[in-house]
């Protein structure tokens, strides 16, 4: 799937997000991106957003700043899920984007 096709599909579901960022976040060079970016890539990918996150983020669970965050230590309960039930997690997790991304648009 090419990068303009993921962020049609994403926009397609209410999601806003550049090729040009997708690029960067997919090729690594940024380093810290947005757990929000990362929910519409996924959801452009048309995969959990839990798993996507997890796989972009898991180089970095021995950084002493993201293991001490709330998300690192959340990241680090999901990582001990068997593969086979996390997806069990994803309602949970989607729930808690839902909430954030609201808290964040009243927060403008």
């Amino acid at each position: 799937m090419s990068v303009p096709e993921i962020c049609r599909r994403a926009e397609a579901k209410g999601y806003s997000i550049s090729v040009t960022g997708v690029k960067f976040i997919l090729s690594g060079t940024t380093k810290n991106p947005q757990i929000f970016t990362l929910e519409a890539i996924a959801i452009g990918m048309d995969i959990p957003p839990v798993a996507f996150i997890a796989e972009i983020l898991g180089d970095r669970s021995e950084d002493p700043g993201f293991k001490g965050s709330q998300f690192g230590l959340l990241f680090e309960v999901f990582k001990e899920i068997p593969q086979s039930q996390r997806y069990k997690a994803d309602p949970h997790v989607d729930g808690l984007l839902l909430q954030l991304r609201h808290i964040k648009a009243q927060s403008k």
